[in-house]
């Protein structure tokens, strides 16, 4: 994983390179300017030629968000070729005892980064498998930073006898970092019948990952 180029991608001044682009914008609208209305042919090209010049450097430069999802793809491809995880799809995979539970970590002194695309990425992931046999709970969770060589990885078994709940709780962020009040991160928390956590990692907010929690919930019962 290329540490060096995810840290500059999480901090990057997007106003500078909004400032960048700026300039050039309007060196070309000059130069087109020159060339239409006022006939100065001869500012024309100057501008042309360093407007776009500005404006094909900034967009050269700038970190994308691909670059961030590409590294995680990456680490996804070599989980399952350790066989860490028996799949590379998120969500299920054709087996309804199993799934794939990832995410972001957002917490307390977690860089984080607003990408252009809208979505919010942080310097940390978590890919989580969850497997349920007839007895157990088996977890295998791989939490890796992006900017560092960090990579927990983790195996646990709980008996489902131990656990009383599992939920998908919502993180409420705005006591983190005020602009982050509005993103929608969600954990899957597993309970112990003494009101401990017994484990929680990142997991999707959608109706895929709903039935997941409630198919184990419902095993509970039995």
């Amino acid at each position: 994983m290329n540490y060096s180029g995810n840290a500059k991608y999480f901090t990057q001044k997007k106003a500078l390179h909004t400032l960048f682009y700026a300039i050039g914008g309007v060196m070309v609208f000059l130069g087109i300017l020159c060339y239409f209305i006022w006939s100065y042919g001869f500012f024309m090209y100057p501008l042309l030629i360093t407007g776009s010049f500005v404006i094909l450097v900034s967009a050269i430069t700038k970190p994308k968000d691909s670059e961030i999802d590409n590294a995680l793809e990456r680490k996804r491809d070599n989980l399952f070729r350790e066989e860490f995880i028996s799949t590379k799809s998120k969500g299920y995979s054709g087996d309804r005892d199993r799934y794939i539970a990832e995410g972001f970590v957002f917490g307390d002194g977690i860089q984080y980064l607003k990408g252009d695309d809208g979505k919010f990425r942080t310097v940390e992931y978590a890919i989580t498998q969850i497997k349920i046999n007839k007895s157990t709970c088996d977890i295998s969770c791989s939490r890796f930073s992006f900017v560092s060589e960090k990579d927990d990885k983790k195996t646990v078994a709980i008996f489902l006898a131990d656990i009383s709940s599992v939920a998908s709780v919502k993180k409420e962020l705005a006591d983190v970092d005020p602009a982050l009040t509005f993103v929608k991160a969600y954990e899957i928390v597993i309970k112990a019948r003494d009101g401990r956590t017994l484990f929680s990692a990142p997991i999707a907010d959608n109706a895929e990952a709903d039935e997941f929690i409630e198919r184990l919930n419902s095993l509970l019962k039995k």
